[in-house]
């Protein structure tokens, strides 16, 4: 966990503190179901009344220091008998005293200056009282994980649910069967894991990037290369032609950013007295509690710098595009997008989203159509620069004031999509065994991520989009996969549900994930402080006039592990590895790599 020294990077926390006094055991219980032991929503609750009774008692103080400026002010032409409010041990203090009764004369003017010392002595203690709670009620606050949906299997991972499998490899038909379950007829054949095709067919070195950097770290080269450009190019394309806008990102992020997101910096003190001091602070004896997750977050230590101090915002290394693509909207206040479809459609009397290749998942079409994500650079008319020789290859083919117009449009109003392209950092601390192996599991890799912000009421759907675009991806490339609906152990701190894509690898005789899509709701928003002004015509409904956005991520492509699931799947019997045909265009002619 975070020291206290970093609450102060956590100022922009918008909890909504008022149900900790209403629905703690809710939250305690939804914790609890997440693997959550280091949160007190009771001392939080606590925390949360202490903290209004200063603030209380503060607002009263200055309201008496507001009325003896009045009176000091007040210029006074009587001469008021002064003996009651002489100086002695017998007088009252003025500050029992109600101001309109103290007279006015020199004497009482000093006494009110006085008393209007010490008021402000008051204020000061109780205003340093006040940031000391504050603090301690940020950091008990930012240990509660986001509210479990609904429809999330409670448990343990043994407890997701198979919602939908396709492919070549599959021999189950069933939704419900195990999610332990391996295709029947390939589970006894005999296949090249990923680190052995890479060795065999020379398109990873990992024991030169083992004396370079230290274990899981790894070289692509030749045909490896060009599968990860290849697969980063076309990954690209399919998102924009969804509508998402192409970002690079990026890699190094505040301290403050990458908590705001939900992911918890690597803390500079000894784990075990983390694990202590979390210990002591939850009140829940009856629950065995295990020592916290390790952070899967670098934090940088720059060498130019001798000494970082406790109020400085350290760099990270992010773990995904996800962390810069939601904080770039950070401290914003965006838009609402109305939701009177007809007007936006009627101009070209068709729609202007992608029909996916595959089919909509669930309810993404829904969101698609309230979307109307019209990316510029798929949708504007481009010259073809292909054939040098055609005279109509010109800039003037654009519409250059639609395109500042989209671009602006896609900026500001929600819902807002990006697809972002970065390298990511994993301490993949705790990982062990044959997922250690090979391209599964590495320090760095290279991702594309997508992320939208969206409203309240459209993020279920716009959760049905992102797996809609995951799934395409997957059947494009000719991969078996299954999507899991993950139980409440496995959501993390942040989402409030996620689903999971797996891919049959068989390699490794068994399914590995390669992408997940996340739900997050507020929980990044209200600690990024990202929030929207509603349509006037939800107002009129009774929306408020400001909400906080809900954001959304997915796994577009996390390029080691998709590699290692098509070199797994498409290896012939003679060891080469065919080229799926959706990455044939980016390949420069190469059809099996040898």
């Amino acid at each position: 966990m975070f020291s206290s020294s970093i609450a102060s990077t956590r100022q922009k926390l918008a909890y909504d503190y008022k149900i900790l006094l209403t629905e703690s055991e809710k939250i305690t219980i939804n914790a609890k179901n997440r693997r959550v032991y280091d949160c007190n929503p009771a001392l939080a609750g606590s925390l949360y009344k202490q903290l209004c009774g200063l603030k209380l008692e503060i607002n009263n103080l200055r309201g008496n220091l507001n009325s003896i400026s009045r009176k000091l002010s007040k210029a006074s032409s009587s001469c008021a008998a002064t003996k009651n409010y002489s100086n002695t041990k017998d007088s009252p203090s003025l500050m029992s005293t109600p101001v309109s009764e103290i007279p006015y004369n020199s004497t009482c003017k000093n006494l009110l200056q006085e008393e209007a010392k010490t008021i402000k002595i008051l204020i000061k203690e109780k205003n340093a009282q006040l940031l000391l709670v504050e603090e301690q009620l940020i950091n008990e606050a930012v240990k509660i994980p986001n509210t479990s949906h609904p429809l999330a299997p409670v448990g343990d991972e043994t407890k997701a649910i198979v919602v939908e499998s396709f492919g070549n490899l599959l021999s189950i038909s069933n939704k419900n069967d195990a999610v332990d379950a391996v295709p029947k007829a390939y589970s006894s054949l005999e296949y090249k894991d990923n680190a052995d095709l890479c060795e065999s067919l020379g398109i990873a070195d990992f024991q030169s990037a083992a004396k370079v950097s230290g274990s899981r770290f790894h070289y692509w080269k030749r045909a490896g290369v060009l599968l990860e450009l290849g697969l980063i190019q076309y990954t690209m394309k399919s998102a924009m032609e969804f509508g998402f806008i192409p970002y690079t990102t990026p890699e190094l992020v505040r301290s403050s950013i990458v908590d705001g997101c939900g992911f918890r910096p690597r803390s500079t003190h000894n784990s075990n007295t983390e694990t202590d001091h979390n210990t002591q602070n939850n009140t829940n004896d009856s629950v065995e509690h295990t020592p916290p997750e390790p952070s899967q977050i670098y934090r940088v230590a720059p060498v130019a710098k001798e000494e970082l101090k406790d109020y400085d915002d350290p760099l990270c290394l992010i773990a995904t595009a996800e962390i810069p693509l939601t904080a770039m909207y950070s401290e914003q206040i965006l838009y609402a997008k109305s939701r009177n479809l007809k007007s936006e459609t009627a101009e070209n009397n068709q729609s202007n989203y992608t029909e996916p290749k595959y089919g909509w998942f669930g309810n993404g079409k829904k969101f698609a159509e309230y979307a109307q994500w019209a990316n510029p650079i798929i949708n504007i008319d481009l010259p073809n620069y292909s054939n040098h020789t055609d005279k109509h290859c010109n800039s003037s083919n654009i519409d250059i004031n639609k395109l500042k117009k989209l671009e602006k449009i896609s900026d500001t109003q929600l819902p807002i999509g990006l697809v972002g392209l970065s390298h990511c950092f994993r301490s993949e601390a705790g990982s062990r065994g044959r997922d250690t192996r090979g391209l599964y599991r590495l320090h760095q890799f290279s991702k594309v991520e997508l992320v939208i912000l969206t409203t309240p009421q459209d993020s279920d759907d716009a959760l049905d989009f992102l797996i809609s675009f995951q799934r395409s991806i997957c059947k494009d490339l000719g991969l078996t996969y299954r999507i899991l609906d993950m139980p409440t152990a496995e959501l993390g701190a942040s989402a409030s549900r996620k689903f999971d894509i797996e891919v049959y690898m068989p390699g490794r005789g068994s399914w590995g994930e390669v992408s997940s899509a996340s739900n997050c709701t507020d929980y990044q928003s209200r600690r990024l402080d990202i929030r929207f002004r509603s349509d006037k015509s939800e107002i009129l409904k009774g929306a408020k006039p400001t909400q906080f956005a809900h954001s959304l991520n997915a796994t577009a492509c996390a390029i080691p592990r998709m590699v290692a699931a098509i070199i797994e799947t498409y290896q012939q019997k003679d060891g080469s590895v065919k080229i799926p045909d959706a990455l044939l265009p980016y390949m420069f002619g190469l059809k099996v790599i040898y």
